[in-house]
């Protein structure tokens, strides 16, 4: 028996941009074990894979790249979103044009809710995407600093490359992600990977992936703070143009920095401009402080179809 397969491209601004994710959806009690997983994920070679399954009334998701699987994907969240919606709300026979739901992640869930993009113009018959936001199911928090000296060298670079106040560290946003500045967006340009040392330092620190950064401008109380990105890692297609769960550990990291966000500021939206190449994604986190002092991460992104097909054979 087939199983339905579609192809998104998530954190774009038109189809063939950000990032792609395939979504693989299995239905009743038919599921993938982890090596079969892994495996059409290593087939398809795209960043990430995601596999879905709707119970009825939460949106259930697991993730794997060509060599692992992965506790959180931001972008194939999104791309199991869209699908969902595309799939089983969109041609409903109700007039809604925002939809909502719960989504689950292992033992963590959290919502999310959806909507029609504007059309664009386009040659494609098909090109209109889903504006996706999902409140993230954990808040980031950190798990402590990296060797600044191992780090810089294992991107070609140096410590005093950095930004002064904004030293490398690691911050857990169910993935393990490390953080690491750069001072001008030159820089950041002319990272030169060494994979050998990157996959030591991985090794060391059982790092998911290691998200680059530069600020391009500081925000006043209220406003936005737009970032540049860089993500890498030295297994499967080694760098992705926008990252979400990265996004999200990287918001969580700036939040708590006095020297970014003032303690008597209680929401921000973080715009993260990632990739290097034509294949760019655009992110949006926003974070929200209320009275008790509790935090809340939503990752927001646009969505495009690309591929619908199925999936006619699988590993043993």
């Amino acid at each position: 028996m087939s199983l339905p397969l579609a192809i998104y491209d998530v954190f774009a601004d038109r189809p063939f941009r950000g990032n792609p994710a395939a979504v693989v959806r299995v239905a009743g009690r038919r599921q993938l074990s982890d090596s079969q997983l892994i495996s059409v994920a290593a087939e398809l070679m795209l960043p990430e894979t995601a596999l879905s399954h709707w119970d009825g009334s939460v949106l259930e998701l697991r993730f794997a790249t060509a060599a692992r699987v992965v506790n959180r994907c931001g972008h194939a969240t999104l791309a199991g979103i869209a699908d969902h919606v595309l799939v089983h709300e969109a041609n409903s026979r109700t007039s809604e044009r925002l939809w909502t739901g719960s989504y689950r992640v292992g033992s963590a869930g959290a919502k999310w809710r959806a909507s029609f993009a504007p059309a664009m113009r386009s040659r494609m018959s098909n090109c209109r995407g889903l504006d996706v936001e999902v409140t993230w199911p954990e808040r980031p928090h950190r798990i402590g600093p990296l060797p600044a000296k191992k780090v810089y060298a294992a991107i070609g670079s140096k410590p005093s490359d950095s930004v002064p106040d904004l030293a490398p560290c690691i911050y857990d946003s169910g993935n393990r992600n490390a953080l690491v500045s750069l001072a001008t967006p030159a820089l950041l340009r002319s990272v030169r990977i060494s994979w050998p040392k990157l996959e030591r330092l991985f090794n060391d620190y059982q790092l998911t992936d290691l998200h680059l950064y530069c600020p391009e401008q500081r925000p006043k109380p209220g406003a936005s703070f737009r970032l540049r990105c860089r993500n890498v890692f030295p297994y499967g297609v080694k760098e992705e143009a926008a990252t979400g769960s990265a996004s999200i550990a990287l918001a969580g990291f700036l939040a708590a920095q006095t020297s970014v966000v003032r303690h008597d500021v209680d929401a921000t939206d973080f715009l993260f401009e990632q990739g290097v190449g034509p294949r760019r994604g655009r992110i949006v986190v926003s974070w929200r402080r209320d009275k008790s002092g509790f935090e809340t991460y939503s990752l927001k992104g646009r969505v495009f179809p690309i591929v619908k097909g199925e999936l006619v054979s699988l590993p043993k």
